[in-house]
């Protein structure tokens, strides 16, 4: 069965030829694939951020290898590899196509020209994350737009220059890619929701979430009425899921939700990130610290070589994103990987100023940053494998499952607790099979 997007169901056909999908499933390798990449770019951006200002060998060699262990340990990489694989798929590939968007992008960042090329393969990560989440491409969707925007205003900042050949193909193109996924999300709604434009409607129970498909949950429940009567996303619900998502269980979480008369939200685990994400956070802080400075005296942000509108666009868009998980009427350890990239992108750009502070800094003060710098990475190490080996054990067989049999759809839709008969055509989706 799907999960989310269609793209996941496309990727078995690359299987098919040489496993029987019906014994094997794959999820897991996909996902194994895609965190391996996602660890790597994740690197590699840190790498090329601070690298300009590091320049002895050995200096090189440290950014390296923190590089490296902030990208794979640190990052949704070992988070991602952890239990329930059919759900982890579609989240893992959402988050790798982000980060792909933001490397090539990051030329843009440091005030380098972006290419036609790039605004179309960027495009195309947009239009690919519509496959997989799409909440996710939205806010993708918006960074191109303002990324072609900020770069036209530094070609000259008048409409004849947004509209030349060169400068406006590109977006046409890319805004091609993001329609054509578009409409397979459209026509994959309508199939799932009976409407092209509802993302969750109890008349069509088994569109409206698997488990009430699979029979694990009544289409009654407090967690499907609150959808129906608050909203798939709520803004009124990021404060207390935010607070939740720092620190778990905490008095604050059911106030706010009482007081703004949230309804039920479910809360499947305790993500606890002010620790496990302690890196991210601080160089988060120091890249706001640098943004009050930059605003101070805006010669430092030619210094640092940094391109102010295309730091925001890239911003703007990861941000979107992390609004409307946090939004969402359930919180998962799965999700917060979702509202990282944003987070990451500030990381990029805190370690960039950090990197242009130290190398004008005095050796203790040097000192003392890299060593706290150090400290920071390992103890965010340290509680991301550990809370990634306790989410571990949630997973379960039924989650390693990613293809189901086209007699046991059919015996599920008998046997499912809903409201309506359900259509037998759903059998007919991507995932199911007659394992022949």
């Amino acid at each position: 069965m799907m999960y989310y997007g269609i793209l996941p169901a496309i990727l078995r056909s690359v299987f098919e030829p040489f496993v029987d999908l019906t014994v094997v499933p794959v999820a897991r390798a996909v996902v194994w694939v895609t965190i391996t990449l996602i660890g790597t770019v994740a690197a590699v951006v840190l790498y090329c951020s601070a690298r300009p200002f590091v320049t002895s060998g050995r200096g090189r060699s440290a950014l390296a290898a923190f590089s490296l262990v902030a990208g794979f340990l640190c990052s949704p990489a070992i988070m991602l590899s952890t239990a329930a694989p059919l759900y982890y798929e579609p989240i893992a590939i959402g988050v790798l196509a982000t980060l792909l968007f933001i490397l090539i992008a990051l030329p843009a960042l440091f005030g380098h020209p972006l290419g036609g090329t790039a605004i179309v393969f960027l495009g195309l990560l947009a239009a690919l994350a519509f496959l997989v989440r799409p909440h996710m491409a939205v806010g993708l969707c918006l960074s191109i737009f303002l990324l072609w925007l900020a770069l036209g205003r530094r070609s000259g900042g008048t409409l004849r220059v947004f509209f030349r050949p060169g400068q406006f193909m590109p977006i046409v193109a890319a805004g091609l890619l993001v329609a054509a996924a578009l409409v397979v999300y459209l026509e994959l709604s309508t199939q799932r929701n009976g409407s092209a434009f509802v993302l969750r409607s109890l008349a069509n129970d088994v569109a409206t979430k698997g488990n009430v498909f699979l029979g694990y949950e009544d289409v009654g429940s407090a967690r499907m009425r609150a959808f129906e009567e608050n909203g798939t996303f709520n803004l009124k619900r990021i404060a207390s899921n935010s607070a939740f998502y720092l620190v778990g269980a905490n008095p604050l979480t059911p106030r706010l939700e009482r007081a703004l008369q949230l309804g039920y939200i479910r809360k499947e685990t305790q993500p606890v990130l002010i620790d496990q994400w302690a890196l991210w956070f601080a160089m988060s802080a120091v890249f706001v610290g640098a943004a009050v400075a930059c605003v101070r005296r805006p010669s430092r942000l030619d210094d640092m070589g940094v391109s102010p509108l295309a730091c925001i666009a890239v911003l703007v868009g990861t941000l979107v994103s992390a609004v409307m998980i946090l939004s969402y009427g359930t919180v998962a350890y799965r999700y917060a990987c979702e509202f990282w990239p944003a987070l990451f992108v500030a990381s990029a750009l805190g370690l960039r100023a950090l990197a242009f502070w130290l190398c004008r800094a005095t050796g203790p003060q040097r000192l003392t940053a890299i060593v706290f710098l150090m400290l920071l990475t390992g103890g965010s190490s340290v509680q991301s494998l550990d809370r990634s080996a306790r989410n571990a054990s949630l997973g379960s067989n039924l989650e390693n499952k990613d293809f189901m049999l086209r007699e046991e759809c059919l015996e599920r839709i008998a046997m499912a607790r809903t409201t309506r008969a359900l259509p037998t055509s759903l059998c007919d989706l991507p995932g199911v099979g007659d394992g022949g």
